[in-house]
C-alpha cells in the first residue's frame, strides 16, 4: 500500500486543556465581579471618610461660630463700659480737688482699651479664618483638608474675649472714685458760695449801715445846740 493511499492521522485533542480553559474562562467572572467589589468597596471607605472629616468640620464650625458670638457680645458690653468710663473722666475735667483719681481712671482705660484692640484683632482673624458668606463645601478647599480645618478651628479659642469679662470689674473702683471727687469737689463748691454769699450779705448790711448812718450824720449836726 502506498503512502498516499493511508489516511491522514490528525492530532488527538485532549479533553483535559478544554476542561481547564473552561474552568478559567467560568473563574474569570467571578474575579472580574470581584474587583469591581473591591474597587467600588475603596471607593464607599473613602467617601465614607470624607463624611465623617466634612461633619466634624461642620461641627467645628458651630463651635467656632458659638465662640465666636460670644467674644462679639463680651466685646460690645466692654464697649459700653468702657464708653461710661470715659465720658466720666471726660466730663469731670477741672472739676475735681486733685488730679489723682482722674489720673487713675484714665490709666485703667487705656489699659481696658489695649484688651479691647487685642480682642478686635483675634476676631478679624476669625473673620479670615471662616468667611461667613462662603459655601461650606468651599471652606479650606484648596488649602487644607477637612481635619486639617477643623484643627485650626478648634485652636482658635478667642481666649483675649474672655478677659473682657473683667473690664466693669477693673474700672468700677476708679470711676467711683472720680465721681466721689466730682462729688466732693461741687461739695466745697457750694461752701465755697455759701461763704462768698454770706461775705457779700455781711458786706451789703455793712454798707447799708453806713448809708444809714451817713444819712443820720446831718441830722444830728443841725440839732447840735449853738454856742
Amino acid at each position: 500500500m502506498s503512502t498516499s493511499s493511508r489516511p491522514l492521522r490528525l492530532p488527538r485533542r485532549h479533553p483535559v486543556r478544554r476542561s481547564a480553559l473552561a474552568a478559567i474562562a467560568m473563574l474569570a467572572v467571578p474575579l472580574a465581579l470581584a474587583a469591581g467589589n473591591v474597587a467600588f468597596g475603596a471607593n464607599h471607605v473613602s467617601a465614607a471618610t470624607v463624611s465623617v472629616a466634612e461633619a466634624q468640620y461642620l461641627g467645628e464650625v458651630d463651635g467656632f461660630e458659638q465662640r465666636r458670638l460670644r467674644a462679639v457680645g463680651l466685646l460690645a458690653v466692654a464697649e459700653s463700659v468702657l464708653a461710661s468710663a470715659e465720658l466720666t473722666l471726660n466730663t469731670s475735667a477741672g472739676k475735681v480737688l486733685a488730679p489723682a483719681s482722674r489720673t487713675t481712671l484714665a490709666d485703667g482705660i487705656r489699659a481696658e482699651q489695649y484688651q479691647l484692640d487685642l480682642v478686635r484683632e483675634e476676631l478679624k482673624k476669625g473673620y479670615r479664618l471662616v468667611d461667613p458668606a462662603a459655601p461650606v463645601t468651599s471652606r479650606f478647599s484648596a488649602r487644607l483638608g477637612f481635619y486639617d480645618a477643623a484643627s485650626v478651628l478648634r485652636r482658635h479659642r478667642f481666649a483675649e474675649a474672655a478677659d473682657l469679662s473683667t473690664v466693669r470689674a477693673h474700672l468700677a473702683g476708679p470711676v467711683q472714685t472720680v465721681k466721689d471727687a466730682v462729688l466732693a469737689w461741687q461739695t466745697e463748691q457750694k461752701r465755697l458760695a455759701a461763704v462768698k454769699a454770706a461775705k457779700a450779705a455781711a458786706a451789703a448790711r455793712a454798707a447799708e449801715a453806713a448809708r444809714a448812718a451817713a444819712a443820720r450824720a446831718p441830722a444830728r449836726a443841725w440839732q447840735a445846740p449853738t454856742a
